[in-house]
């Protein structure tokens, strides 16, 4: 007889559907792409740290300066729960994916209204009433004992009516339509681990955007996003938002191969050309 139960229970399991955490069942994981080498081993006895914030752009920057890589997040839409519902879910799945910190949001997204249709019981009653005729009790019936069915008889005295009343019950059913609203809010969290990997220049580099290619005039170069604290490039100066056109005196043509040219140099120097608001400098950096 349990086998049904048990066959039910792995069903849900294997769809996903047995997770009652959001922030499980709508993750995305991106550790795949990060060497676990690289990784800093979380702390068993340690609990993650997590915090409620508005703004997941500058945070993601903030923990890139911090030398923190993002190795999964969570988005869904649904009805708001409590802060400590929502921390207490999260601390849950960043204790199973081993994050040391992550960040939880949500933002109204939008209003769910309509009619719902109801069927509801409707309960009435009613009642029949019935009538029995009675021989009156006189007081000389009383006094004497004598019955008085046989002295009204005798007597050819009139006769009592009494009533009886019965209830009965019906039950039938009926439509109704009861309108409802609902908030609809759009969760987001992400997970972060610390990186113990050498960093090399210790920067982030993208390809150059149209309006940057515009600016210096050029399709060759990239872009410096985020200068990471304690590295080579936070020490000599390099600041997000430069512009790299040249290392070594090889002009750039993307950040894949500036990325090529930096890690061929570890343990040694590059001289970096910048352009940086409007004007070029130079900087001789030690990996």
């Amino acid at each position: 007889m349990y086998r049904p139960v048990v066959l039910f229970i792995l069903f849900l399991i294997l769809c996903g559907c047995a997770s009652t955490n959001p922030y499980t069942r709508f993750y995305r994981d991106y550790s795949k792409k990060i060497s676990p080498d690289s990784v800093a081993t979380p702390d068993d006895e340690g609990d993650p740290i997590v915090f409620q914030s508005k703004d997941p752009i500058a945070d993601e920057k903030d923990m890139m300066r911090k030398g923190y890589t993002l190795i999964g997040e969570s988005r869904f839409r649904g009805s708001r729960r409590t802060t400590q519902n929502r921390k207490n879910l999260v601390e849950s799945h960043a204790r199973q994916v081993g994050a040391e910190i992550a960040f939880f949001y949500d933002a109204y997204s939008h209003t769910v209204s309509g009619v719902r249709e109801q069927t509801v019981p409707v309960v009435t009653t009613s009642t029949a009433t019935s009538y029995e005729t009675q021989s009156p009790v006189s007081p000389m019936s009383l006094a004497t004992g004598v019955h008085p069915s046989i002295t009204n008889q005798a007597r050819g005295s009139g006769t009592a009516t009494q009533s009886t009343g019965i209830t009965t019950t019906h039950e039938t059913q009926k439509t109704v339509y009861e309108p409802y609203s609902r908030d609809v809010y759009s969760h987001r969290a992400s997970f972060w681990v610390r990186l113990t990997m050498p960093f090399g220049l210790g920067a982030y580099l993208h390809d150059l955007t149209d309006d940057m290619k515009q600016a210096i005039q050029s399709n060759h170069g990239t872009f410096v996003s985020i200068v990471v604290n304690d590295t080579p490039a936070f020490e000599y100066d390099l600041l997000e938002g430069d512009i790299i056109k040249k290392i070594n005196g090889i002009t750039i043509r993307n950040s894949e191969h500036a990325y090529q040219i930096i890690g061929d140099n570890i343990g040694g120097t590059i001289d970096l050309s910048i352009w940086r608001l409007g004007s070029t400098i130079s900087k001789t950096i030690q990996l």
